[in-house]
């Protein structure tokens, strides 16, 4: 038991560390504290993206069973599901996806609550 936690801590940093690099490199880590004014907490950014590829990538692997009860769980695949969301977003603004169709279809007003509805949804379809 012991050796696979090892094993799964030793390629769980590898596996993040790729990740969070491909992340960062297409600069979505940047782009989303820009958007939000919060590039002063840029560091907590890169740590807690680390830290949740870490444990995501490990509870994959080896399956721990985890008793936190259906409120917490609630709790938890929220966070999930916004993470899956932010990311979503952000990739498709990185790649102009976005603008490129607020552009072909005169989209001006909604554009937040356009944004929003894709992040929610997102998280609605994770749970």
């Amino acid at each position: 038991m012991a050796i696979s936690i090892i094993v799964g801590i030793i390629f769980g940093f590898g596996i993040s560390s790729a990740i969070s690099s491909f992340l960062l490199l297409i600069g979505l880590v940047q782009k989303l504290a820009t958007r939000t004014h919060t590039t002063h907490r840029l560091t907590l950014y890169k740590w807690t993206l680390c830290f949740g590829l870490i444990s995501g990538i490990y509870i994959a692997v080896a399956h721990p069973i985890i008793r936190i009860g259906t409120v917490w769980g609630a709790i938890i695949s929220t966070f999930m599901g916004m993470y899956v969301g932010i990311v979503a977003i952000s990739l498709t603004e990185v790649l102009k996806v976005i603008p490129i169709l607020f552009k072909k279809t005169n989209l001006i007003i909604g554009t937040k609550a356009l944004l929003f509805s894709v992040a929610f949804g997102k998280m609605l379809g994770s749970l």
